[in-house]
């Protein structure tokens, strides 16, 4: 370990998580690995979710694709996002299945496959989103174009959830007119699915071959903090290590501005993290970290490589000490989602803002 501040993730946890999700909804798991697997490590993720049986792999974007197919990954993956055609020709050698979203620009599409290749495609359906698909009326008429293109093969049939998290007669709409795609289509493909993380926890629909969640395999809710998801195991520890302890006086202050002055005597841990580091600097003089299985505040600003906590005059605190900000110490625990309702944002925000610059341990 060069530097004492990383990241711990658990893949006990994410294997369990995994295959909850398949249970709940009864199918499959496409599992969602986007944004380097939601902070966690894509290439970690992926060997995990083969050996857990996961059906594919979901990502956002080619360079995440053909990132994962360097490092070995042999599982099917799908690319969700919108592609150039430029992008096509590489995933179609590697085997990677794209997302049509739209007629206007198919024909560019299969002009980039390479001759002797034939590209795996999903078909989105925009069911009411409203960000990217065909409409539902016109989606059996570019399914049977793409069934009629020989360089295509028409591989799977999705679309997307916008309120599953918090409006569920609304995503039940959304199934509904997805429903009638999957009827009226001439010819079913392999794979249908819809239901994303918050889909599988709180919604059915059993007319579909697989599930693609994300957020619940790491162990995070989609539905925030005040609604955690029951069962699922937190995947990630952010961890360090005092490198520094200072004997406070009243009167003394911490950090940039001297935004926090001490009061009364006391003690800071400065941990060597920052908001270069993910840890969003908002949390200054809001957050909370743990040390010992107690909860100590963090005081003063957040700087780009480092964070003070502030402890009382008379903790035994050394440098080396262990600090817990993100995960579990005995019976306290502090998850990314409470750090996202400091900060006013989503856990999502937090797990996938977390830096390069922390190395992985793993258990």
């Amino acid at each position: 370990m060069k530097r004492w501040a990383w990241l711990e993730r658990d893949a006990a946890a994410f294997t369990a998580n995994l295959q909850q999700m398949g249970a709940r909804g009864g199918r499959g798991v496409i599992a969602v690995l986007k944004a380097n697997a939601y902070g966690h490590g894509a290439t970690w993720a992926a060997r995990l979710a083969e050996r857990a049986g996961a059906v594919a792999i979901a990502v956002a974007t080619a360079d995440e694709a053909l990132a994962l197919r360097t490092h070995g990954v042999l599982l099917p993956i799908l690319v969700l996002g919108a592609l150039p055609p430029d992008a096509v020709s590489d995933l179609a050698r590697a085997d990677v299945a794209v997302t049509i979203h739209q007629a206007a620009g198919l024909s560019d599409l299969v002009s980039a496959v390479p001759a002797d290749a034939r590209l795996a495609v999903h078909l989105m359906v925009d069911t009411g989103m409203h960000r990217l698909g065909v409409s539902p009326d016109q989606a059996p008429a570019v399914a049977a174009r793409i069934e009629g293109e020989s360089r295509l093969r028409l591989e799977g049939l999705y679309t997307h959830l916008a309120t599953a998290d918090s409006d569920q007669p609304a995503a039940a709409a959304q199934l509904t007119r997805f429903r009638q795609v999957v009827t009226n289509i001439a010819k079913r493909p392999p794979m249908v699915h819809a239901l994303n993380s918050a889909g599988v926890l709180r919604l059915s629909f059993p007319e579909a071959d697989l599930v693609r969640p994300g957020i619940a395999l790491y162990g995070l809710s989609p539905f925030g903090q005040a609604h955690p998801a029951q069962g699922l195991k937190p995947v990630l520890r952010l961890l360090a290590r005092a490198v520094q302890v200072h004997r406070l006086k009243p009167g003394d202050g911490v950090g940039y501005g001297f935004s926090y002055v001490a009061a009364q005597p006391m003690q800071v841990a400065v941990l060597p993290l920052g908001y270069a580091d993910g840890y969003p600097r908002q949390l200054g003089g809001q957050a909370q970290v743990l040390w010992r299985s107690q909860r100590y505040p963090v005081v003063g600003r957040v700087s780009m490589d480092m964070l003070a906590v502030g402890l009382p005059a008379d903790c035994p605190v050394a440098v080396g000490d262990l600090f817990t900000l993100i995960g579990q110490d005995g019976r306290e625990q502090i998850f990314a989602d409470e750090l996202a309702a400091l900060a006013a944002t989503i856990g999502y925000d937090v797990v996938c803002g977390l830096s390069q610059r922390l190395e992985f341990s793993d258990r």
